[in-house]
This record gives structure tokens, C-alpha cells and sequence, in this order.
């Protein structure tokens, strides 16, 4: 009865509660509306994503090849030298010995359309009789070629050129007469104009219809006596005029036989005052041994060696020639 009692109270008091309800709103967000929080990128951190695509050999490689292509070196050196001897000779004789060493140096750079071309070339002999020794033969000279491409052939060009000799040089062995130094005489010239570069041979042509010349003997005794054209006392002389410059350089025969030729003439408008005309064949015998024949052309309107011959340009002309074998390295970065 007791649990009877407990159950209809219960009910009783149920009934007398009022009734209870819940009300939910779901409202609609938009991604903008919405709290975002950036997390930190930790994986880029650990991977290294450019190492396993670069490679500095190839970069190095692709760079020489950059350089080989845009730039083209020619090197050549010869020795030639000849010694006779005589030791208690019946018929008679003296000692003699003959050297002469030839440079020649030429690098030519190209971008697009721009070039730097430059050329030196020099040469210095000398004779020994006995224990006498005498100088015949010294020389070097400069020129500096930047041009613009124009076409296919033809550039706008400018051209710098110096020339003089490395040592004093005297009339003869006999004769102790100082006839040239360093820079006595020397040239510099300035010209501006345009370059003839022919596609298939090593065949060139400068023309400088705007030069300016200088000659400077910078030696005084050789300036006092008005040595190669300046006054008396002064160590300059300058001209303005148009120069001509034709290098080729042609191999045939296999390569075998190699014909080099260079022609600089300078006229001050009214007459020509500078020729220099250079002849060089190369026979290769061995592959460092040639045979070499050489002739120079020289005149200057400055220089005057015999005042009595009627014909005056032909007492300005010098003429230096040689045959002789030896041995010549070639290098060539192409």
C-alpha cells in the first residue's frame, strides 16, 4: 500500500507542473562572416625546392660557351735564328749570328651588333758579329677597331692606332749615329669611318675619311736636328687627313701555306705622307717548323735618304726583306 501511496503522488504532482519548450535559431554564415585563423607554413621550410633543379657545372659550361662564342683569339710567335762559326779557318771568316722574334696577337669580341676587334703585332732582330752586336730590326704596333653592325657586311667603325719601337736604334754597326728610340719616332692616330669585313675569308677593310695623326719624337737630340718631319726643338707634329688600313690573312694548300698581307695608307687630303706595306708567306715544314718569307714597304714623306736622286719619292722608300726558317706556335681558341 505504502507504494501505491508514492505513485499516485507522484502523478498528482506532475500534473500540477506546466508544460516546458525549447526554441533553436540556426542562422546562415558566410565565409566572410567567419572567424579565419592562418596556420604558419612549416613544409616549405623543410623542403628545398631549388637545389634539385640548379647545376653550377652546367651554368659554368653554358658561360664558356657564351665566352668561346663571342670571343675569337689568334696567337702566333716565331724564332728564326742562323750562326756560322769559324775556328782556325785557312780562308778567313768572323762569328756571326742572326735572330729575329715575331708576335702577332689578335682577339675579336662580338655581342648582337657591337664589336671590339684589336691587333698587335711586333717584331725585333738583331746581329752578332764577333762580339759586336747591332740591332736590324724593331717594331710593334697597336690597333683598336670598336664598330657597329650597319648590314651584313659593312659597320660604323672607329679606329685607334699607335706604332713605335721598343729600343734606340743607330745608322750601322759602324756607324754610331742614333737614327730612331722609343717613341722617336711614334704615331698615335684617332679615325672615324667604317669597316668592310668580308663573311667567308679573313678579309677586312678599314676607311677612315675623318683622321687626326701625330707623330712625336720624344728624344731630344732627335727633335733638336728636326728628325721625321717636326720643327726643330718640338717633339710633335700633327695632321689631319684619311687613312686606309686592308688586312688578309688567307691559308690554302691544306693550311699549309698561309699568305699575309697588311696595307696602312695615310694621306693629309693633299698627298700621301704614310705607306707601310707588309708581305709574309708561311711554308708550315714541321708542325712547329716553317719556312718564312717577309718583305716591308715603307714610305714616309719625313724621310729623305739621298738628296741627290731626282725621283723624290723614290729616295723615301724603304724596303726591308728576309728568308729564313725556324720554329712558330699557333693558337686558336676557335
Amino acid at each position: 500500500m505504502k507504494s501505491l501511496k508514492l505513485i499516485v503522488c507522484l502523478l498528482m504532482l506532475m500534473a500540477g507542473i506546466d508544460p516546458v519548450s525549447a526554441q533553436f535559431t540556426i542562422n546562415k554564415v558566410t565565409p566572410k562572416e567567419a572567424d579565419t585563423k592562418i596556420l604558419p607554413d612549416t613544409l616549405s621550410k623543410r623542403l628545398d625546392l631549388t637545389s634539385s633543379f640548379f647545376s653550377e657545372s652546367r651554368y659554368q659550361a653554358e658561360r664558356r660557351r657564351i665566352r668561346k662564342e663571342r670571343n675569337t683569339v689568334n696567337l702566333t710567335t716565331s724564332l728564326q735564328m742562323t750562326q756560322t762559326g769559324f775556328d782556325n779557318w785557312a780562308a778567313g771568316g768572323q762569328n756571326t749570328f742572326t735572330g729575329r722574334a715575331t708576335l702577332a696577337f689578335s682577339h675579336q669580341y662580338k655581342k648582337n651588333k657591337f664589336n671590339f676587334n684589336y691587333d698587335f703585332e711586333a717584331r725585333y732582330g738583331i746581329s752578332v758579329i764577333d762580339t759586336a752586336s747591332f740591332k736590324n730590326e724593331d717594331m710593334f704596333r697597336l690597333n683598336i677597331n670598336p664598330s657597329i653592325d650597319l648590314n651584313k657586311n659593312w659597320s660604323y667603325a672607329a679606329l685607334i692606332q699607335f706604332a713605335s719601337q721598343f729600343t734606340k736604334g743607330y745608322k750601322s754597326m759602324t756607324d754610331n749615329t742614333l737614327v730612331s728610340d722609343f717613341m722617336a719616332p711614334g704615331t698615335l692616330t684617332l679615325g672615324l669611318g667604317f669597316t668592310y669585313k668580308h663573311q667567308k675569308i679573313p678579309f677586312t677593310i678599314n676607311i677612315s675619311p675623318l683622321t687626326g695623326s701625330m707623330t712625336f719624337v720624344r728624344n731630344d737630340s732627335l727633335s733638336n736636328v728636326g728628325a721625321y718631319g717636326v720643327e726643330p726643338g718640338k717633339k710633335q707634329l700633327s695632321s689631319l687627313g684619311s687613312q686606309l688600313i686592308l688586312n688578309l690573312k688567307v691559308p690554302f694548300a691544306k693550311n699549309r701555306i698561309t699568305y699575309t698581307n697588311y696595307l696602312d695608307v695615310f694621306s693629309n687630303y693633299d698627298k700621301v705622307t704614310r705607306i707601310t706595306w707588309d708581305n709574309k708567306l708561311d711554308f708550315t715544314v714541321l708542325k712547329f717548323m716553317t719556312l718564312n718569307l717577309f718583305c716591308s714597304t715603307k714610305y714616309d714623306h719625313t724621310v729623305n735618304f739621298a738628296k741627290s736622286a731626282e725621283d723624290p719619292f723614290l729616295r723615301r722608300v724603304q724596303l726591308n726583306y728576309s728568308l729564313g726558317v725556324g720554329f712558330t706556335y699557333v693558337f686558336k681558341n676557335k
